[in-house]
């Protein structure tokens, strides 16, 4: 949990992974049950859960409670029957609250409270977090009464860790391990008693100890409410709605300087064997009498019809995901700027095979008229990698019909709708909606409200952010079956970049060489062997593939000649230099016939020859297309080249030859040679962290936007089945990224941006049967790369589609991100300007600066189990706040922001 680099790990005393499999708390069922078995409601149904952080709170030798933490300075423990470390040998530090998201309205229980923008997830709920600084677990359910006489006897059961108190359509029916008297929406819940968290001897122990001894503390943490009998008087005919708030229990100082029985030295408290958290959802059933007149939630339910609901854009739908049968439809509400695209989302569901599914926008009208023509309905496909499958490529036509899933009796099919908001738009609200339709059904108009705030983003090709985005020119010859290099083979590439550019993509991959990381058999760059027996290289397809790429990314950063591979894979190799030979391909003018060969062997006369052949035949090339400035030769690994090898590839450059690397490790000069593109993981020397110096202790702030080095974080932990959240968020948490012990304020350093990402390395690799295996990248395998291969981290950005590249839910999840990070650099250079400091006034800048301090927090927090967390956060207000921010400074400050990049003191 430690790569969690936030604000409250580092408040926290200890981080904690759970007692989750406590005796008394069995997992749910998933999936849907019979109506006839008296279950309304349960763990397996689906809940909208918004929860909300704080600093850890601990219980004090004083007897009060306060947010605070254990420094334990020495674990040394020369008797082995010590109990806890000598009171000389630790101190307890107050803290700062910190709470996040600051603010939930006090009505959030009420039945007509708008819970749209909530996640709609499955319990439990911090059954098996390792996170003591989950404050607050709020959830909301609906179930149905057709006639309130004839609801039975319904009685609700809920077990949990914490407090908890249960609402009925917005009143209080009954609570449990809470103070008495009007309930704080923040109370602590009853303190444990000491015995549950030691051994008779005082010592902590392991949580999965299931010894006769144990085994009752373990069940003693558990507590519940048991058959709480819901008033008949205060239930509704229609909708009804159950809510649920489970507040945490402090924890004692004493849990963290305990030590475990025997040994020498004592071990953490913090270790992952002894933590539990105490706040949880672990389970929870509504259950009348079977035939009562109540409609259960816990499945499809037939009968129901068309309908649609809403669900955030930035949380998968997956096709397990049963048709909603009481979530009533909200507006579709967007903020946005001029120039940008912004996304909502509606899923449509019923019991019947969906035929005919068509959606209609409106114009948007308000202080002007948006033309509906700006906005974009896709349709998700069920192409989503890993299990269960999810809905993550978006075509812009509607399947012909969407079938049942029997993962629950039902159809369902996710809407992404986008607004472009045009660049002469008026500032305002304007409304409008978009008609859903059907054979057989009623058509369905969702509103759609959209906010243009009174900013413009630049275009993209202006973004300061460099995303690095491989294409793979033969996965996608190959995945439509197309010759490679073909007119076909060009329009589907015209398609890819197409879907490229919004994504800010900046760099071009050319290779030189065959066989190479990226899977292609035979180089973009070929040769023609001339009747002198001279080879002269053959630019012809790298000309036709940067035209295609440069209408859609008009100023590429980098163009990467791929002329270097080592001899065979990679791992941790560090500065290991060695060559492989250099692997050319020759073609055939006349026939167009492509044959292998090895080129000049390195440091040979032929050699410097070869290759100042290619770079003096390059150059024309780029500088036709203003692209001189952007050739970098690549590609260094952790294997990196000889001084002989680059020597030979740098020959006829003057000194002015710069290089690309992707690596684990920071590289800026090798061999003599200048690193201008530096893509590193955990070797990049930085990582995201807090700004504030009695939270991180080092605090302060960095600005990757303004390091003249170009440098990227590889996310490698990012996969194609990393959430929504993530890929939203992980530029902007990386941008900020800094090393400790620098200025408080540190200009010039930190990363520009992500690299490494594949653009559309499908599965496409087939093996000698037939059968695809994988995706092109590392299928030779003394190219395989070792942990640097692409297929560790995201091979595709882009979907597949039926007649080329689809943009995803994830790629659109990144797009949104970098369109907030371009905003926040506005932000960021007009606080570092010095001038604005009087044009804009101190209260302006305290606020850039809460805004932005919070925006990074909630970024460090958003991974894992804070995905839930950060859905349910209120990020589309604090978008709001960002892009009202910056149309603020640009009426005040009348001008681009000039940023004094000057490293200086808090």
């Amino acid at each position: 949990m430690r790569q969690w680099q936030s604000l409250f790990v580092m408040l926290a005393s200890s981080i904690i992974l759970c007692a989750g499999d406590s005796p008394a708390a069995p997992a749910p069922q998933a999936g849907p049950k019979p109506a006839d078995t008296g279950i309304i409601l349960d763990t397996a149904s689906f809940w909208r859960f918004r929860t909300v952080m704080e600093t850890p709170e601990l219980r004090l030798p004083d007897g009060q409670t306060d947010h605070a933490r254990v420094v334990v300075k020495s674990w040394a423990r020369k008797d082995p029957t010590e109990v806890e470390v000598p009171e000389a040998n630790y101190t307890i530090e107050r803290l700062p609250m910190v709470r996040l998201p600051s603010e939930t309205a006090a009505d959030w229980m009420a039945p007509g409270f708008d819970d749209s923008t909530w996640a709609r997830l499955r319990g439990p709920m911090f059954e098996d977090s390792a996170n003591e600084r989950w404050k607050l677990i709020l959830m909301r359910g609906r179930f149905e009464v057709t006639d309130p006489a004839k609801a039975g006897n319904l009685r609700l059961s809920l077990a949990f860790r914490g407090g908890a108190v249960v609402y009925l359509n917005g009143e209080e029916i009954a609570r449990s391990s809470l103070p008495a008297g009007p309930l704080d929406l923040y109370a602590l819940a009853e303190a444990y008693p000491e015995e549950v968290y030691f051994t008779d001897e005082g010592y902590i122990f392991p949580r999965k100890d299931r010894s006769q001894a144990q085994r009752p503390r373990l069940e003693r943490r558990i507590r519940t409410l048991s058959d709480v009998k819901l008033p008949a008087g205060k239930l509704r005919q229609g909708v009804n709605v159950l809510a649920v708030a489970i507040h945490r229990s402090a924890n004692t100082y004493k849990f963290f300087i305990r030590f475990y029985k025997g040994g020498t030295w004592g071990h953490l408290a913090h270790e992952p064997v002894a933590l539990w958290t105490e706040i949880a959802l672990l389970n929870i059933r509504l259950v009348t009498a079977p035939g009562s007149a109540v409609v259960p939630n816990v499945g499809l339910l037939k009968g129901r019809g068309f309908k649609v609901w809403n669900q955030s854009v930035i949380q998968k739908v997956l096709v397990p995901d049963y048709p909603d049968p009481f979530s009533p439809l909200a507006p579709i509400r967007l903020s946005g700027v001029r120039n940008g695209t912004f996304a909502g989302q509606v899923i449509v569901g019923d019991d019947q095979p969906i035929k005919g599914l068509k959606a209609t926008a409106s114009d948007l009208t308000g202080p002007g008229t948006i033309a509906a023509s700006a906005v974009e309905v896709r349709y998700g496909v069920p192409d989503g990698q890993g299990q269960p499958t999810w809905f993550d490529s978006l075509d812009e036509s509607a399947p012909a019909e969407v079938p049942i899933y029997p993962e629950h009796g039902g159809a369902v099919q996710p809407l992404w709708i986008t607004v472009t908001v045009p660049a002469d738009a008026r500032p305002g609200d304007y409304t409008g909606s978009v008609t859903v339709s059907a054979e057989g059904v009623k058509p369905v108009a969702v509103p759609l409200k959209v906010r243009v705030i009174d900013w413009t983003l630049p275009p993209v090709e202006r973004y300061v952010t460099t995303l690095d985005i491989i294409q793979s020119p033969e996965t996608v010859a190959l995945a439509y079956n197309v010759p490679l290099w073909s007119d076909e083979h060009f329009k589907l590439l015209d398609r890819t970049f197409s879907l490229l550019g919004p994504l800010g993509a900046k760099t071009l991959y050319i290779t030189c060489i065959r066989r190479t990381h990226f899977g292609n058999e035979h180089a973009m760059v070929r040769w023609i062997r001339g009747e002198d027996d001279e080879l002269t290289p053959d630019f012809s397809i790298v000309e036709k593939y940067l035209d295609v790429a440069m209408k859609h990314l008009p100023r590429p950063r980098g163009v990467i000649l791929y002329c270097w591979e080592p001899p065979e894979s990679q791992g941790h190799a560090g500065e290991r230099a060695w060559d492989k030979p250099v692997l050319i391909t020759v073609v055939a003018p006349a026939t167009g016939k492509m044959s292998p060969i090895v080129g000049p062997a390195w440091g040979t006369p032929e050699s410097k020859v070869f290759w100042k052949k290619l770079t003096d035949g390059i150059q024309p090339v780029l500088k036709k297309r203003g692209l001189e400035k952007a050739m970098l030769f690549g590609l260094i690994g952790d294997s990196r080249p000889t001084k002989l090898a680059m020597d030979d590839m740098a020959n006829g450059m003057n000194g002015e030859d710069h290089w690309a690397i992707h690596s684990h490790y920071f590289c800026d000069k090798w061999q003599g040679h200048d690193v201008a593109f530096v893509n590193a993981l955990w070797g990049i020397g930085i990582s995201p962290r807090d700004p504030s110096r009695s939270i991180d202790g080092h605090g302060g702030y960095a600005f990757g936007w303004s390091n003249p080095l170009w440098l990227s974080y590889y996310p490698r932990e990012m996969h194609i089945s990393s959430t929504l959240v993530e890929h939203r968020v992980k530029l902007e948490a990386w941008m900020g990224a800094r090393k400790p012990y620098t200025p408080f304020v540190a200009p010039g350093t930190g990363a520009r941006g992500l690299g490494r990402l594949g653009g559309d390395f499908w599965r496409v690799y087939k093996d000698r049967r037939g059968r695809v295996v994988g995706t092109l990248a590392g299928r030779y395998p003394e190219a395989a790369w070792g942990q640097l291969d692409l297929n560790f981290c995201v091979p595709y950005l882009l979907g597949k589609g039926p007649k080329g590249a689809l943009a995803t839910v994830r790629s659109e999840a990144l797009r949104l991100g970098l369109q907030e990070v371009e905003t926040r650099i506005y932000l960021e250079q007009a606080w570092l300007d010095d001038e604005a400091k009087t044009l804009l006034g101190e209260e302006l800048m305290a606020r850039i600066r809460a805004a932005l301090d919070e925006r990074i927090r909630m970024c460090l927090n958003a991974q894992g189990e804070g995905e839930p967390w950060f859905i349910s956060s209120g990020w589309n207000a604090r978008t709001e706040v960002l892009f009202s921010l910056a149309a603020e400074i640009s009426r005040k400050l009348g001008r681009e922001p000039t940023p004094n990049l000057t490293p200086r003191a808090q």
